[in-house]
């Protein structure tokens, strides 16, 4: 793989559309980017069996098998799980509240202070913050994701293109 500017331009602008859509917190655009990325990982594989240039395969093989078993791992293993909520938590900031009726606040009756009490109005984080948030702890798997996919994929070009050491000469 030839590292021209052209293919160094090609991964920062796949990078910064991730990183935009991260800190944008658009559902939309956080939809967009999960799903290229899901798209991106398989496709790699079809590269890599289907590549006219050997030189290049290394990299898209790197590439499927750390993309694809960190995504598998963080989808059933959750291993991403206190990353995931601390970056979310970060990006959206401080948690915004609401106030909320009591009388339309859907309390279950045994929770109901006693008449003593006086309930003037609750506090309760809006739903946009909740929303954002999910959304959010969802999405950051898939960029670490697409970053384990790009270091394996470099260093499985690294490990094509370094020389036989001396062991592997003289056994031969």
């Amino acid at each position: 793989m030839n590292y021209t500017l052209k293919n160094a331009i090609l991964a920062i602008t796949a990078i910064a559309i991730l990183l935009a859509a991260l800190i944008s917190k658009s559902p939309i655009l956080i939809e967009v980017a999960t799903a290229t990325v899901m798209f991106s990982i398989p496709t790699a594989l079809v590269f890599a069996l289907c590549d006219s240039q050997h030189n290049r395969r290394p990299f898209w093989i790197g590439f499927f098998i750390l993309g694809a078993s960190s995504l598998f791992l963080s989808s059933y293993g959750d291993i991403f799980a206190s990353a995931s909520s601390s970056i979310a938590e970060a990006l959206c900031g401080p948690i915004d509240y609401v106030d909320v009726d009591p009388s339309t606040a859907n309390i279950p009756p045994q929770y109901m202070p006693g008449p003593e009490f006086q309930l003037v109005s609750l506090r309760s984080p809006s739903i946009n913050y909740n929303d954002r948030l999910n959304l959010l702890i969802q999405f950051v798997p898939t960029v670490f994701s697409t970053l384990f996919g790009i270091v394996g994929g470099l260093l499985a070009l690294w490990i094509s293109r370094r020389p036989p050491s001396d062991q592997s000469k003289s056994a031969g």
